[in-house]
């Protein structure tokens, strides 16, 4: 298991700070791509959870791409066969639901979130998500 605590410096910890604070200006809009871009070059496709009841996850989504041309996010969900577009304040959203731990307050064996602040991202169950993961 590739369990790996997040560095307080890190960027992860300034998003998931400002997302916690409920605050969305363009500072944090710019960190939000970088984060992003970052996350995918490195280390592949990002999960979202989608809470219900506070920690239960309903099913996983995923960030495979992001244009920022058009301040969209390619998001992979569980529930359809395609990637779909989304746009920046929606999917910042589900991330400050997915950080916030007033709606998260266990650990999740889907999106690899943890209550003490480890975070595991968990693969696709598909092999494929490197022919159509990008960064426009």
């Amino acid at each position: 298991m590739n369990v790996q605590k997040i560095p307080e410096s890190s960027l992860f910890t300034n998003i998931k700070e400002a997302l916690q604070a409920e605050v969305f200006n363009s500072t944090v809009e710019d960190d939000f791509e970088s984060f992003i871009s970052y996350e995918l070059q490195n280390h592949g496709p990002l999960m979202l959870i989608r809470p219900s009841l506070g920690s239960e996850c309903l099913h996983a989504e995923c960030i495979v791409g992001y244009d920022s041309e058009v301040k969209k996010v390619l998001i992979y969900d569980s529930m359809n066969t395609s990637p779909e577009w989304q746009s920046n304040i929606d999917v910042y959203d589900k991330l400050t639901l997915a950080f916030n731990d007033k709606y998260k307050n266990e650990d999740c064996s889907i999106c690899g979130l943890y209550y003490d602040g480890v975070y595991e991202p968990k693969p696709l169950h598909s092999s494929s998500w490197k022919d159509w993961c990008t960064i426009l």
